[in-house]
């Protein structure tokens, strides 16, 4: 039989599914390339969200996955779908899918139950996995505001933290980003400085990850500079250059908080002078 299972994480949150892990019987794990979008298979993201378990003997003729068949299903040879959303807290955070290549089937009882019992096991191991991460970001964070007050919400130690660099580099404004769950995108948490309007704020509340200067940052693992925005090449996150040459902002420091090669965060610096040098070592800032 050709069997294959994939994970996929995050849906509810961003709208859409990324694979994050795949695995083929007789071949083992293969790189994962999918992405699927809400706004073009709401009846698939329907069966994911509103069940606790689906199974579709026949795929490419059923109404829960005939959105897939032509862009997904077809060119990977699928032929029956079973699929088990990963729940916390009452929301989807992604799913785990085993699929049938080359001919229909028809799910077990026993192999239903195995699927919930595997998307169980991935959310305790995804749970394990953010906690240890909100923990070491925790520890950064108290280390770059020099607090160890174990009171203070994540928010409100990001806060602290990007006051705290305020103080050691005059006249800037400090944001500090979040990774989000999808490991696509990232959030802004906080942005602290003087009179930043909040227009700024809004149009740059969350960047991608796959693409411009946090993608950059991401691959490299280093510190990402630039020197002189209103000269550099726009389509390294035209939001982040634009919004800033329009606030009267010159140079930008993007900082990757990194733990054992993987991204917490990150933290950016503006500045209305051009005095940075993409030679200075910024993360001694962050010491």
């Amino acid at each position: 039989e050709m069997l294959r299972s994939l994970v996929g994480s995050e849906m509810c949150i961003r709208d859409r599914l990324y694979c994050l892990a795949q695995h083929e019987l007789g071949i083992g794990r293969v790189e994962p390339t999918d992405k699927f979008e809400e706004h073009n298979y709401p009846s698939f993201f329907n069966a994911v969200t509103d069940t606790r378990m689906f199974a579709v003997e026949d795929c490419q003729n059923d109404p829960q996955t005939e959105q897939l068949v032509h862009s997904y299903l077809i060119p990977h040879n699928i032929h029956a779908i079973m699929g088990a959303p990963i729940r916390r807290e009452a929301r989807v955070h992604g799913v785990v899918i085993f699929e049938q290549l080359g001919k229909p089937r028809a799910w077990t009882g026993p192999e239903r139950e195995l699927g919930l019992a595997v998307a169980e096991l991935v959310n305790q191991l995804m749970l394990v996995s953010e906690l240890r991460g909100q923990r070491v970001l925790l520890g950064m964070l108290s280390n770059i505001a020099n607090d160890s007050d174990s009171e203070h919400s994540p928010d409100d130690l990001a806060n602290l933290a990007m006051r705290k660099l305020g103080e050691m580099i005059p006249d800037v404004w400090a944001s500090f980003y979040k990774t989000n769950e999808d490991k696509k995108t990232a959030r802004l948490v906080c942005f602290v400085g003087a009179d930043i309007p909040d227009f700024a704020k809004a149009a740059v509340s969350e960047l991608p990850m796959d693409e411009g200067i946090l993608k950059s940052v991401a691959d490299q693992g280093q510190v990402f500079v630039i020197p002189d925005c209103e000269s550099w090449d726009e389509s390294l996150n035209p939001p982040i250059v634009d919004i800033a040459v329009a606030v009267g902002i010159n140079s930008i420091v993007t900082i990757p908080l990194n733990n054992d090669g993987q991204i917490l965060g990150f933290i950016q610096i503006w500045s209305k002078t051009k005095i940075y040098n993409p030679e200075t070592n910024y993360e001694n800032y962050m010491a």
